[in-house]
């Protein structure tokens, strides 16, 4: 784009990629630029553009149909329907498009994230073990896949089978993984949260952000306060003397999140998102809420929604989302449920739960 403001492709390109870390504001810049120069670029790519320039995520379905009816093997198109029926607590839905974008392509990376996502929210785990290994077969040298491999097993509830690959894993002179980690992740999920803090503690010099996280994930499930300041504050000690400020605000808002939604702490939760604002608003920090990765942006709305500071809620919420979402229902539902009118709520929740993915599923379970 700095050397040509009228490359349509460049423009759409980046309103996709905004719109993947929930940037509403630049999402919208930018395909405002690809609108404008739209005639420059060939028929399919015209309807892609015109697709994204849909605020609203499920009107832009048609035009995603209109793609597959003229070009029958357009992969990108089949996994664009199924990410908005995904994300619209249509999951059920999503999976018969998700699946055929993965069988026109097996190592188009976003239909192996997404279709693994769908099958763990509707409890297909065989599925998601089958989806797993392929991938891994695909990825031989993936750090990732060989993680996908052992967490299809451990959220399967196969934990037998997690600790026996992890232990054949453990024993390899080699290793793509850092195997103290993996340990004290699968301790977490099966449990055991004493040898996963064994385990994690371990890991810090390898991987010191995913093991302080689940560190203090293990402290919440225990509910021990005293534990996870202190891990929540050796976290934000070391990316203040790093100057890593994109780790710190994400150790804030969990740290907010936490207080309030476990630790029933309203006003050490409001303490830090004031804290969170003023860092946003020390340019030497080069930080700002444009910059947070996508699901701590929702983390935070959710925390401003639990200490009742609806107005900031909402603010934030228009800047991350738009109209990108239809949020209608569940809007209703938390509005029922602030006014105390529970039996209204209860449906509205219960309309959404089946098809919700997993962190959908979480949230309307806790209001619930």
């Amino acid at each position: 784009i700095d050397l040509d403001s009228t490359f349509a492709m460049a423009n759409y390109q980046l309103a996709y990629a905004y719109q993947w870390n929930f940037n509403n504001v630049k999402a919208e810049k930018y395909i405002r630029q690809a609108v404008k120069y739209i005639e420059s670029v060939p028929d399919k790519e015209r309807l892609y553009i015109r697709a994204q320039s849909i605020k609203d995520f499920t009107s832009r379905i048609p035009l995603y149909e209109e793609i597959i009816d003229k070009y029958p093997n357009e992969k990108l198109a089949y996994f664009e329907l199924g990410d908005m029926l995904f994300h619209s607590y249509q999951t059920d839905k999503s999976l018969s498009y998700l699946e055929k974008s993965y069988q026109l392509d097996p190592s188009f990376e976003l239909a192996i994230e997404h279709l693994g996502w769908a099958y763990l929210s509707q409890d297909e785990h065989e599925k998601n073990i089958e989806l797993t290994l392929k991938s891994e077969s695909i990825y031989p040298n993936s750090k990732r896949y060989k993680m996908d491999v052992l967490n299809a097993y451990l959220y399967a509830g196969k934990f037998d089978e997690f600790f026996a690959k992890m232990r054949v894993i453990e024993d390899q002179e080699v290793q793509l993984i850092n195997t103290d980690l993996a340990f004290g992740n699968g301790y977490y999920v099966s449990g055991d949260y004493q040898n996963a803090e064994k385990r994690l503690l371990k890991a810090k010099n390898k991987d010191f952000y995913a093991s302080m996280l689940q560190l203090q994930y293990t402290s919440i499930m225990r509910a021990d306060l005293d534990s996870f300041i202190k891990y929540s504050d050796e976290a934000l000690m070391k990316y203040a003397k790093d100057g890593h400020y994109s780790n710190y605000v994400k150790t804030l808002i969990n740290r907010s999140l936490a207080l309030v939604m476990v630790f029933d702490d309203k006003l050490g939760a409001a303490k830090i998102l004031s804290e969170i604002e003023s860092l946003f608003q020390d340019p030497s920090k080069k930080m700002t809420f444009n910059e947070v990765a996508g699901p701590y942006k929702m983390k935070l709305i959710n925390t401003y929604e639990l200490i009742d500071n609806e107005q900031k809620a909402k603010e934030l919420s228009d800047k991350t989302f738009g109209s990108n979402f239809n949020t209608d229902i569940i809007s209703r539902a938390k509005k029922y449920q602030k006014d105390k009118l529970y039996q209204k709520a209860i449906p509205l929740y219960q309309k959404l739960l089946a098809g919700g993915d997993n962190n959908a599923k979480l949230i309307i379970k806790f209001n619930m």
